[in-house]
């Protein structure tokens, strides 16, 4: 027999009618950017799978989660560039759970977004992308240490700088107190342009990006500190003049010492690509590394300190750091991943001819009292230094243009609270300072961005 079972509690049936309701009256509507999808999408990210374990019956549990957010941007140049930009992203998810070994799982999202430019000349835009977010088969042998996954998911490697991201295909992950390990394969060319996050060509940009990646992971714990090799391997097949074929071999390691945590990655990227400038074929050679350490103090309000570095190569002859054909002549140096990176939301920037050091902190600043649900809210502030690899070579900004190293400083402080179990509230503040690599008129960036979780 199949049970039909679900969650929905009074507090969101009465927020999500006020919330959503009011954002969509009082907001204006105006043009996203690229950057501002990206600050979005770092949000999202950690609230992906919401499954719940249901391996001891048979049985159908369903649930889902609206984002209501919005975003406000400035920059102080000449043309005083500013935009507001709204969202409203909700997804619907199923779970079938057929026996112990077998099920299915379904998750569809509806993104409701809209932009106002608010100064230059004033434009609006808006538009409703409508999709199946993840569609996946799964099933469970050899007493749950080997799982097969088929169908469309998100595909992760590491830290998730070289692939982060969905794709249709299949992941192996097999479990043992010996090694863990995980082979997959995966397809981008079935999402439909508007949602599809992999494009690095002006023709994947228009048509859709169509890459293949196959490849795996083994990773070892010993005690509490994990280690871990992989090698990606990503084939160009958008029909282009060139390709932009590439392998990425990594290692990282996860330790923890004591209250110290330490996550540490280096990735090799080689390949081929395809010189437009020179119209020929090039050998690609680049290189990035990545460390972090959260430090967790035994003190009221429980705080902990942060410190980062992060790298990846670029090319001095390159006209894009974040386009596959941009490189003029030689070799490729310029690191180009499929991944995600955190960065600072003001910037944003793609891990490419960047070194990035971010140093913060994080507190709970309402632990000293009794109130449980002021207990969940959580203050993290970090500063952000960036430095071009190559002087002469782009960042992912382009306006960024100048033959210097120093990029500038940002500053981001952000708020979360987990208010109840259904409903949570972000909010956050991103300053950007432009360095010598910016025209004297390139002003300071503000972004403030606030929304709610209401899950159900």
């Amino acid at each position: 027999m199949i049970i039909l079972k679900t969650r929905v509690t009074g507090t969101f049936r009465f927020i999500i009618t006020v919330l959503a309701g009011f954002l969509m009256v009082t907001v204006p509507s105006y043009a996203i950017t690229d950057e501002d999808q990206l600050v979005q999408d770092q949000i999202y990210q950690e609230l992906r799978e919401e499954r719940v374990d249901t391996s001891d019956r048979k049985t159908v549990t369903w649930g889902g989660w609206i984002i209501p957010a919005l975003t406000i941007y400035d920059q102080a140049d000449k043309k005083k560039t500013g935009f507001q930009f709204y969202s409203i992203t909700s997804k619907v998810w199923v779970q079938a759970d057929f026996t112990d070994t077998f099920s299915v799982y379904v998750r569809g999202k509806d993104r409701y977004w809209g932009a106002y430019q608010r100064t230059n000349t004033p434009m609006a835009q808006s538009d409703n992308v409508a999709a199946l977010d993840v569609a996946t088969l799964q099933t469970n042998l050899m007493n749950k240490s080997l799982v097969v996954t088929l169908g469309r998911k998100y595909y992760l490697v590491g830290t998730g700088l070289v692939l982060n991201g969905r794709g249709d295909g299949g992941q192996v992950d097999y479990n043992s107190r010996y090694v863990n390990a995980k082979v997959m394969g995966l397809y981008t060319g079935l999402f439909p342009k508007e949602d599809n996050t992999y494009g690095i060509s002006q023709k994947e940009i228009t048509d859709g990006s169509k890459r293949f990646f196959g490849g795996g992971e083994v990773s070892k714990k010993i005690l509490n500190q994990n280690y871990y090799v992989f090698d990606i391997y990503q084939k160009d097949r958008n029909n282009a003049p060139g390709d932009y074929d590439s392998n990425y071999a990594g290692v990282g390691a996860e330790n923890v010492f004591g209250n110290l945590d330490v996550k540490t990655e280096a990735v090799h990227e080689s390949g081929k690509t395809y010189n437009e400038t020179a119209k020929k074929t090039a050998d690609v050679s680049a290189y990035a590394f990545q460390t972090s350490g959260t430090y967790y103090l035994d003190m009221a309000m429980h705080p902990a300190l942060y410190l980062s570095y992060a790298f990846a190569s670029g090319d001095n002859d390159r006209k894009s750091a974040t386009k596959a054909f941009d490189n003029a002549t030689g070799s490729d140096l310029g690191f180009l991943s499929f991944g995600v990176f955190s960065g600072g939301n003001a910037l944003n920037p793609q891990l490419s001819n960047l070194h990035v050091g971010r140093v913060g902190f994080s507190l709970k600043p309402f632990d000293m009292l009794s109130s449980r649900r002021l207990n969940r809210m959580v203050l993290i502030t970090k500063y952000s230094y960036y430095q071009k690899d190559k002087e002469k070579g782009p960042i992912s900004d382009a306006l960024a243009n100048n033959s210097r190293g120093f990029v500038g400083q940002g500053l981001d402080v952000n708020l979360r609270w987990e208010i109840y179990s259904d409903l949570g509230f972000f909010a956050g503040y991103s300053l950007f300072i432009p360095g010598d690599a910016y025209n004297k008129d390139s002003g300071n960036r503000t972004l403030v961005l606030s929304g709610v979780n209401l899950k159900f």
